[in-house]
């Protein structure tokens, strides 16, 4: 009897000990996970140095609205319209002590700042004090939330059959073309040939691009567009 106890207090300690050693082999784990590459000392001078602190912000607040729009394509008061509405998906709770972490207005400042531009990435790291790797995630994060939230306001596809009767009357009335529902035509824009693509983005003109393909009203509104077909491709074969 004394012998199974002894055996059962053995089994108790060792079974102690190897929970101990998994707990804490967890433990390692999680402070390696949270341990972050350390910040080079160029990037840590964002706050201060960047374009978004001395350029953005000095022209957000004391700036005219035609340099703020200058430098990023809108104005001050359009600036904030657009920022109010992607504010909640853009927006990253600091973890930690991450002093360093880009704020909402940095990011959509950024992104529109490239679209003004299209400088490539790598020249921009310098400019606005960022990683490469940052500002790819922040380009694809504030972009998509641009997408999501501006492709439901800009959609003014006729809802119903008399919307699509106004326009035929409104057609008829303005340029006599009896039973027409739009006005169809397409751009090509030129792009950097993307990777495995062959000759499909390759266009009649000579050049890489995407086709914007627009329909429009008797009033020249836009009802519909659809955009990033490739440029080999038809203005009947985007249609279709």
């Amino acid at each position: 009897m004394g012998r199974y106890r002894t055996q059962r207090r053995l089994n108790i300690i060792r079974d102690m000990l190897v929970r101990r050693t998994y707990i804490t082999t967890l433990l390692e784990i999680g402070d390696r996970c949270l341990k972050r590459a350390p910040t080079s000392k160029l990037l840590q001078q964002r706050s201060l140095q960047g374009a978004y602190a001395n350029q953005v912000r000095v022209l957000l607040d004391f700036g005219k609205d035609r340099d703020f729009k200058r430098f990023l394509g809108m104005t001050r008061s359009e600036f904030m319209a657009l920022y109010t509405k992607v504010f909640k998906k853009i927006k990253r709770s600091p973890r930690g002590c991450r002093a360093l972490a880009i704020t909402a207005k940095e990011k959509l400042a950024f992104v529109l700042s490239y679209l003004r531009t299209g400088t490539a990435l790598s020249h921009l790291t310098t400019w606005w004090l960022s990683a490469q790797q940052t500002l790819g995630v922040v380009l694809r994060q504030v972009l998509t939330a641009i997408i999501d939230i501006l492709s439901v306001e800009a959609d003014c596809r006729p809802a119903t059959t008399e919307d699509w009767k106004k326009i035929s009357r409104r057609f008829f009335e303005r340029w006599q073309l009896p039973n027409c529902l739009g006005s169809i035509d397409g751009k090509h824009v030129w792009v950097v040939k993307f990777g495995r693509t062959g000759s499909e983005l390759y266009n009649y003109k000579g050049f890489n691009s995407i086709v914007l393909m627009i329909i429009a009203d008797a009033d020249y509104r836009i009802i519909h567009m659809n955009a990033g077909a490739p440029g080999s491709r038809s203005d009947g074969g985007v249609f279709k």
